[in-house]
């Protein structure tokens, strides 16, 4: 986004070493100002010197700070609670976070003749981390049990992908429940709002101003919508119709409610046009193979297993950028460079070939077969 915007620097590119000798070269001037002596220099081991050096470093560092709070007053280098401060002047906030949603079976030990309520913030947990239930829910008479939603009582991504039945602990005892456990894996947790996105957002905020129904607008609403989105495409596939596809991180796609839920909020007269007809869907596939050979120089013989792995990561890493952005060609030449980049000396690729993905589909990888060919001298 900002990488045609040039460098800028308060100070000049003012380094260490120019700043050494410019006060060497004052001290000297001045010296021979004074004493008339034409031919001083400044020696080398001079206790001045060393003075010089010491006031040289205190005097480098109020440059820096000078160069970064000027810094932090352009959206290309602010960052932390300076862009924080920058996005409230365009009326953002820093997104808070999100926490991990799953849904818990609530079972009783025996059908009762009367409904049993289960309060909202009932607490479960699977040993490390506490859910909560988001809403009073009651187990009706004559069924012998519930799901109800619940949430992680903190925020943040790293509470997501917790298994099928690993939260099956009530701490608020209940009566005539027998167990509880969740019946989805834990989803749908996101992290504090990080500066690259918040500077994304600030930077394409001023889309909002038109009532015209710009793509930077919609991009910029649906961003607005929740931290879990990390990219969006906006297309206009027919008249009056504007086709939303989003990617939450990960490369996951959205389920139907989180579509539905993003649909109504950019339906608010507010955020659309009047005539514009919204739609919101996950992208569609497009699917690629990986089928490869890769060879390891035989001077990196006592480090194949490390590089084994590299190698194994690294396909993984293309796996993943891939499918986190909507409309990536599926490019060869960069899983190439990337397996070459963890150490292997050279790939023999068949599949994929260069794919190229339009903007309502993502790429998703269907097979692999990946073969080591051995060593090979350098």
């Amino acid at each position: 986004m900002f990488e045609r915007v040039p460098d800028v620097s308060f100070i000049d590119d003012l380094r260490l070493e120019s700043l050494m000798e410019e006060l060497i070269k004052e001290y000297e001037n001045e010296y021979k100002r004074i004493t008339g002596n034409n031919e001083y220099t400044l020696p080398k081991v001079s206790p001045y010197r060393f003075i010089l050096n010491a006031i040289c470093l205190q005097l480098f560092q109020g440059f820096m700070w000078l160069d970064n709070m000027g810094k932090m007053n352009l959206l290309k280098y602010s960052n932390g609670p300076y862009l924080d401060n920058m996005a409230v002047a365009f009326g953002i906030e820093r997104k808070k976070g999100e926490p991990s949603k799953c849904k818990i079976r609530f079972k009783l030990s025996s059908i009762q003749t009367s409904n049993i309520p289960i309060p909202k913030n009932t607490r479960i947990t699977d040993g490390n981390i506490y859910f909560r239930t988001t809403k009073f829910t009651e187990i009706v008479a004559g069924k012998d049990h519930i799901d109800i939603d619940c949430e992680c009582v903190e925020v943040g991504s790293k509470y997501n992908d917790i298994g099928v039945g690993k939260i099956k602990i009530l701490v608020d005892s209940i009566p005539y429940i027998e167990s509880i456990s969740n019946i989805n894996a834990t989803e749908y947790g996101a992290d504090i709002e990080n500066d690259e996105t918040l500077r994304e957002r600030i930077f394409l905020a001023s889309s909002t101003y038109s009532v015209a129904g710009p793509i930077g607008a919609y991009e910029y609403h649906t961003k607005a919508y929740s931290s879990l989105i990390s990219d969006v495409r906006v297309t206009n596939p027919s008249p009056r119709v504007v086709d939303i596809r989003v990617v939450l991180k990960g490369g996951e796609k959205p389920d139907t409610e989180f579509c539905r839920g993003l649909k109504e909020y950019l339906s608010s007269d507010d955020r659309k046009p009047l005539t514009d007809v919204v739609e919101v869907n996950a992208p569609l596939d497009t699917n690629y193979n990986v089928n490869l050979k890769y060879f390891i120089n035989d001077s990196d013989k006592a480090n194949v297993i490390n590089i084994q792995a590299a190698v194994t990561k690294a396909i993984e890493d293309f796996k993943r950028y891939q499918s986190e952005r909507i409309g990536r060609d599926v490019n060869p030449s960069m899983l190439v460079s990337m397996i070459v980049n963890a150490g292997a000396k050279r790939v023999e690729i068949v599949e994929p070939a260069f794919i190229s993905v339009d903007d309502a589909h993502i790429a998703i990888l269907k097979s692999s077969n990946i073969t080591y060919g051995g060593l090979e001298s350098d």
